[in-house]
């Protein structure tokens, strides 16, 4: 249960049901990645899929099993508000999940790592008393927790990469002069794509950034459609909003 939703894993797509006849489709963006013959999920091990709705942030989880893994430890993140999808790949391999209150609050003090790797404010509901968390029985007959607030994953540092959808004219071509966006974090690539995601070049690459500040990054590219990936291999960032400047030109002849 997904709030006022039951959303679930099918063998063809991740579906949306709020009573008949309003099963939709939830995956339609992920669901050729995760589900066709390309995709992640390990075919013979469907049935060890599960997931978990954490109400708080209105996200559901879906803990997949990839090849060479008999129990996940690939995660879909499906936003219910916005019906954006996330992915990230664990440590360690799970083979059920639940839900744990906090019995007491997180001080400055007990809170691992430094201050400023945190983007919450320190007043934010995870640190509370009573705040929820995510327990994870593991593989090894361990059990692992998610507590919202861990800026790394039982010890190892956590990479991200985030992608731009296809910016482009139709019946023209798009050059792309520069980048601005507002960024903190660690330090950064930037990297293109002019075929839908398949190939990837780099673009540029950013030192890291202590406070939040504006980057602009400039090179020249051209293409019938071009989409950007941002990424790091570790660290808590934040992004602030993205600005290109482009013009649509002939094709190359």
């Amino acid at each position: 249960s997904a709030g006022d939703q039951i959303v679930f894993l099918g063998r063809r797509d991740i579906y949306s049901f709020r009573g008949a006849p309003n099963l939709r489709s939830a995956g339609r963006n992920i669901s050729r990645a995760l589900l066709s013959t390309l995709g992640v999920l390990e075919p013979t091990k469907h049935n060890r899929s599960f997931g978990v709705f954490v109400a708080e942030s209105a996200d559901v989880l879906f803990f997949i099993p990839t090849p060479n893994n008999n129990n996940p430890k690939f995660v879909y993140r499906l936003d219910v508000e916005s019906g954006a999808w996330f992915t990230r790949e664990f440590t360690n391999n799970f083979t059920c999940v639940g839900e744990y209150i906090r019995s007491s609050q997180l001080t400055w003090d007990a809170a691992p790592g430094s201050w400023d790797e945190y983007g919450q404010d320190w007043s934010a509901r995870e640190f509370a008393t009573n705040s929820k968390t995510i327990l994870l029985g593991g593989s090894d007959s361990q059990v692992y927790e998610i507590d919202f607030v861990a800026v790394d994953d039982a010890g190892t540092d956590i990479p991200f990469s985030f992608a731009t959808k296809d910016w482009l004219f139709p019946g023209k071509e798009i050059r792309v002069q520069k980048l601005e966006f507002l960024y903190s974090g660690p330090a950064l690539t930037i990297e293109y794509s002019i075929n839908g995601g398949i190939d990837w070049e780099l673009y540029s690459t950013m030192r890291a950034q202590a406070t939040q500040s504006l980057a602009t990054v400039r090179k020249d590219i051209q293409g019938e459609r071009i989409r950007f990936r941002f990424s790091a291999t570790a660290g808590t960032f934040t992004f602030g909003y993205l600005l290109i400047t482009a013009q649509s030109t002939q094709p190359h002849t």
